[in-house]
């Protein structure tokens, strides 16, 4: 029995220049880029999906329907590849398994730390969690609880078979490998999918100044 797809993002506007982006970003193959339309997202979204359509095994279900859940999340989050990676349940869900409205996080690249590891210093940001990130985080959670895998709040939420959470590194080769079976021609890596997140964000946002000073 395969487990409810995911399904995609809501769709928003359409960045109208990205047909003449080619040009723009010609000999920058080294830079990380983002998906800028919705038939990019659709693409890689779609190769996700089949994979967990396809899976001949429960533990191949699994890494599938993780990967595909890690990329609805993080395109509709923004954090930074390594935080992203690490975050456990209770960070978007309360002691009573209900989905916060906002979580006050410190990102590892704004905190500070002495040579013995103690923390001096740290920035917080407020997560906020919308309708695409909860959907799909929430289906994640089902999947796991009807398959037998009943996660504990204190758990990695994007776990390997070896119950550690994903590397940065193995998430960054998952979305580049999938990209390249999606057709799409920039380099994306984990980065990229935080830069699809901001790409959105502009576009959406009725205020264009507000938007990039946020």
């Amino acid at each position: 029995h395969k487990a409810e797809i995911i399904k995609l993002p809501v769709e928003y506007q359409e960045d109208v220049n990205s047909d003449n982006r080619d040009e723009e970003t010609e000999g920058k193959s080294t830079e990380m880029e983002c998906l800028y339309t919705t038939e990019e997202i659709l693409a890689v979204y779609n190769v996700f999906k089949s994979r967990v359509e396809s899976a001949s095994s429960l533990a191949k279900e699994r890494a599938a329907m993780r990967n595909l859940t890690m990329f609805v999340c993080t395109i509709n989050i923004g954090l930074r590849g390594g935080d992203f990676c690490k975050l456990t349940w209770k960070r978007i869900y309360d002691e009573n398994w209900n989905i916060k409205r906002m979580e006050k996080f410190a990102p590892e690249k704004q905190t500070r730390r002495t040579s013995f590891g103690r923390i001096i210093r740290r920035k917080y940001v407020n997560l906020k969690y919308d309708s695409d990130f909860t959907e799909a985080i929430d289906n994640w959670l089902q999947w796991n609880i009807n398959h037998g895998y009943k996660p504990v709040l204190d758990d990695f939420i994007f776990k390997t078979q070896k119950n550690r959470h994903i590397e940065e590194k193995s998430w960054y080769k998952i979305i580049e490998e999938t990209r390249i079976i999606a057709g799409i021609k920039q380099k994306i890596g984990t980065h990229g999918l935080r830069k699809t997140y901001g790409h959105r964000y502009y576009l959406a946002a009725p205020n264009k100044q507000a938007a990039l000073i946020q």
